[in-house]
């Protein structure tokens, strides 16, 4: 009996916290001044400290470069903030274990309550001015998460049965969003209509992907296999990028391009494709990412490609956004062939395993005249930890062509026992060292490194070969084998 008033005393708690937290959100800033958009919160999970709205740009390599950036910490589980926004937006609503993307509108006042859930993933609910424009983006992400394994492409499927897969999807997708603005009167248009077209070009993504891992599929679909994509891309009007529209873009115009996804041998092609077909945002926006993917290639006609046309490609361009993402294509292609200067290597800081210091210059004397795979990751990236594990066949193959495989950690001197707990768990404490002053460190800087996890390649005279190799799993190992036969890594 006792537990049970416990129990109702702590659900009542709850509640009247977040009825205030509602309140507090309408009532707290007085006036709530043209543009501002007010937004409180409560928090069941102690270990959620902090909320993050990010709105991203959404090129190839450049996710963690967002060009809205807040984070609203938390006190005693309680999140509390007002910002000016000055037009309607997608931000993505980042908590530990979710991210939810909503659309903001200016004058918003919205509260929320992050609550535990029958699963393990926190649950979110909005309520306030607007809130449908909040709560569709977590009901679509929670759903699309339990989906997201039954819709990615087997080789034991074949592209039409797993068309028809897709196509469920796409029709059900729909409905439910339809019925969604039926129910909810706030429910956005704007948020609608993105919508509409954001799951269609996830439809078309999708479409596309059993091509993108085996290219000679083509030869075997009737035209019709694309007709509903083609009619999606024919129809889309394209105001705010989403990673579903770069993926389906690119898919498309880049890597599908006269249904071959070999874009190494297609490349002046594709270019001009798209400066024909395409004008505003969309063209810069493809030009852009056409340009990323190609800089990481080893193709020596390629980079020769690029390296031509940057100029040609910044007279097509005027966002400053995507300007500064040429640059640096351009800066990072300049790298590939040299060695890291002296004044990276030598104050790049290693600590071992064992916990030697040493220097990235003495680590590159240890291997000479040996090709290096430098893997970079941290005890926190479990994408990171998923391709270790599924290294195997990477990891025999680096044994038999005498290929080094270095471990570069960029956990926190802090996460020192977490970076070793990992070492130990994942069977890579052999050549093993963590980076001080990890993303901040003259070698991380110096390629540009944004993300993890993120490979490097070096040649047998430690030039480099890829600054953002493929990955040592088995998806990509064909990959990476391709870049290692090369000659100019290989030294053969």
């Amino acid at each position: 009996m006792n537990i049970s008033i416990m129990y109702c005393l702590r659900n009542f708690s709850i509640l009247f916290i977040y009825l205030f937290a509602t309140f507090r959100a309408i009532a707290c800033f007085p006036g709530n001044p043209e543009g501002y958009v007010s937004i409180v919160g409560i928090s069941e999970y102690e270990k959620i400290t902090f909320v993050r709205l990010q709105r991203q740009t959404y090129l190839w390599d450049d996710f963690f470069n967002p060009i809205f950036d807040l984070t609203i910490r938390g006190n005693h589980q309680k999140f509390e903030s007002q910002f000016l926004l000055q037009s309607p937006a997608l931000l993505n609503f980042n908590i530990i274990g979710r991210s939810i993307k909503i659309y903001v509108t200016p004058g918003d006042k919205i509260s929320f309550l992050i609550r535990k859930s029958s699963s393990s993933r926190p649950e979110v609910v909005f309520n306030g001015q607007r809130s449908s424009n909040y709560n569709y983006g977590e009901l679509y992400e929670n759903r699309n998460f339990i989906l997201n394994r039954k819709l990615i492409y087997t080789a034991q499927q074949s592209p039409d049965s797993f068309k028809l897969l897709i196509d469920d999807w796409y029709k059900n997708e729909i409905q439910l969003l339809r019925n969604f603005k039926l129910e909810h009167d706030d429910f956005s248009k704007s948020y609608y209509e993105y919508m509409l077209q954001d799951i269609g070009f996830r439809y078309a993504s999708l479409l596309y992907s059993p091509f993108r891992k085996d290219k000679s599929l083509y030869k075997h679909v009737p035209d019709s296999y694309f007709l509903q994509s083609d009619r999606i891309f024919t129809t889309a009007k394209i105001s705010q990028f989403s990673e579903n529209a770069m993926d389906a873009l690119a898919s498309k115009y880049i890597f599908g391009y006269n249904n071959n996804n070999n874009i190494e041998e297609n490349y002046f092609n594709v270019y001009k494709n798209i400066i024909k077909r395409f004008n505003g945002p969309t063209r810069e926006y493809l030009l852009c990412n056409f340009f990323g993917i190609l800089s990481k290639t080893q193709n020596e006609n390629c980079l020769i490609f690029l390296s031509a046309h940057f100029d040609d490609a910044n007279r097509y361009i005027s966002d400053t956004n995507y300007i500064k993402y040429l640059e640096r294509c351009n800066r990072n292609i300049s790298k590939v062939g040299r060695a890291i200067p002296d004044s990276i290597a030598l104050n790049t800081i290693l600590v071992s395993y064992n916990g030697d210091t040493i220097s990235m210059k003495q680590l590159l004397n240890l291997y000479t005249n040996k090709p290096l795979y430098i893997d970079l990751w941290a005890s926190w990236c479990s994408a990171c930890r998923i391709d270790i594990k599924n290294s195997a066949a990477a990891k025999a193959y680096f044994k038999k062509e005498d290929i080094q495989n270095i471990y570069l950690s960029l956990d926190k001197g802090s996460q020192a026992p977490d970076w070793k707990k990992a070492s130990e768990m994942d069977g890579i404490i052999e050549n093993q060292f963590i980076i001080v002053n990890e993303f901040s460190s003259k070698f991380i800087k110096y390629l540009g490194v944004k993300y993890l996890p993120r490979y490097i390649v070096l040649s047998k005279e430690h030039t480099v070969a890829s600054y953002d190799a493929p990955r040592p799993n088995n998806a990509q190992f064909a990959e990476l084998k391709k870049v290692f036969e090369a000659e100019a890594i290989s030294g053969r």
